[in-house]
This record gives structure tokens, C-alpha cells and sequence, in this order.
């Protein structure tokens, strides 16, 4: 039981928490949140904004996340419990989700109030993919720190059955960058998910599986 106790009291201090006027006079602690542990670059940022703005003391967690993808459970239950950080590095692709269900704060009014500041946040500075995606029912919610690049490999043949592929006057077509039948990649997600085509499927007894009356869908 003793043990049991001494986990808990260290655990108790370990703890990030919410912010609050810490016990100097004057200065305000700011909890952050991220995936892991603080690297050298986020330590060193931190401590030049302290340094920069002494009356303020930043308290570093890594509770967000398991990893960058996984289920953020405690951050969840901070933001439920009504004791969630006062910043946190977040998966951009999730931001969106959490601030339907009111897990941010809208960041819109900060944003306009800085807006003529030298440094302040502008939307001209942004990528605008990196910008957008923090937004929700025009309301920001995040700022991007990082950006990548993605790219998405297809098969060729399969879209050709499925009928996606380039027709007379398409402006790929008109280019000269595509010739009429070639695969046309998808560009919605209407193009991925409509079926083209419906099709009869029979199954033999060896397994294999046979496809006929193909009927083409515009």
C-alpha cells in the first residue's frame, strides 16, 4: 500500500495541468500537450518564449496520443473532465473531427485581433491546403507547423473496366497530356465510389467466379 501510495503522489506531480496562476506572483503557467516526448527544436522554442514573455511558464506533456495516428483517449477525457491543456500538437487530418464535437476552441477572434502585429498568424504565409485544413464552418481551429506531400498510385486496367477514362474534349485530351480511352484517374469521391458498370456474377464449383450481362452506367 505504501507503494501504491508513493505511485500516485508522483503520478499526482508528474501530471500536466490545466492552466492556473502558479505560486510566483505574476506568472501564468500554459500547459501543452504533444504525441511524445518534447524534441530538442520544441524544448528550445519553448524556453526562447519564456525568456521572451517571462511572465509566462510553459508546463510540457506527452499525453496527446499513443502515436500520431492512434485514438487521443486522454486528451479526450481532459476536454470531458473540463481539465484539457491549453495548447496541444494535433494530427491535422483530425482536427476537423474534434472541433465538430467542441473538443477546440475557435481561434478566429485571436487571430483577427493580431492581425496587424509583425508576427502576426496570416493566411497568406500558409500553404493553403495546410490552412484549410484546420478550418471548420469557416472558424479556425489550428495552425499548421508542418506540410507533406502525398501521391496516390492506380492500376490503369481496372479503371478502364470500370469505365473512367478520358473522352474527346476532355481538357487533358485537348492538351495532348491523355489520348481518348486512356485511365482516367478519380477525382471525387463520387468517381470512386459510383458503380460503373453491374454485372451478373456466376460461381463454378472449382471456385472460379464468372461475370456476364455487363451492363455500362453513364
Amino acid at each position: 500500500m505504501i507503494l501504491v501510495a508513493a505511485a500516485l503522489a508522483i503520478a499526482a506531480v508528474l501530471y500536466p495541468r490545466p492552466r492556473h496562476e502558479a505560486s510566483r506572483a505574476g506568472i501564468t503557467e500554459i500547459v501543452y500537450w504533444g504525441p511524445s516526448a518534447p524534441s530538442e527544436a520544441t524544448t528550445a522554442v519553448i524556453e526562447e518564449f519564456e525568456r521572451r514573455h517571462p511572465q509566462y511558464h510553459v508546463v510540457m506533456g506527452s499525453a496527446a496520443a499513443r502515436d500520431q495516428t492512434a485514438d487521443p483517449t486522454r486528451f479526450l477525457l481532459g476536454v470531458a473532465g473540463g481539465v484539457p491543456p491549453d495548447l496541444i500538437l494535433f494530427d491535422r487530418f483530425a482536427i476537423v473531427e474534434w472541433a465538430s464535437r467542441g473538443a477546440f476552441e475557435d481561434l478566429s477572434p485571436w487571430i483577427r485581433r493580431d492581425a496587424n502585429k509583425p508576427d502576426a498568424i496570416r493566411k497568406g504565409n500558409y500553404y493553403t491546403p495546410s490552412w484549410q485544413e484546420a478550418v471548420y464552418k469557416g472558424r479556425m481551429y489550428a495552425v499548421s507547423d508542418s506540410f507533406d506531400t502525398r501521391a496516390m498510385y492506380y492500376n490503369a486496367d481496372p479503371l478502364i473496366r470500370a469505365g473512367l477514362v478520358y473522352h474527346e474534349g476532355d481538357p487533358e485530351v485537348v492538351s495532348g497530356k491523355a489520348k481518348p480511352g486512356d485511365a482516367r484517374p478519380p477525382k471525387t469521391w463520387e468517381d470512386i465510389c459510383h458503380k460503373r458498370i453491374h454485372a451478373v456474377g456466376d460461381a463454378s464449383s472449382d471456385g472460379t467466379v464468372r461475370l456476364s450481362s455487363f451492363v455500362r452506367r453513364s
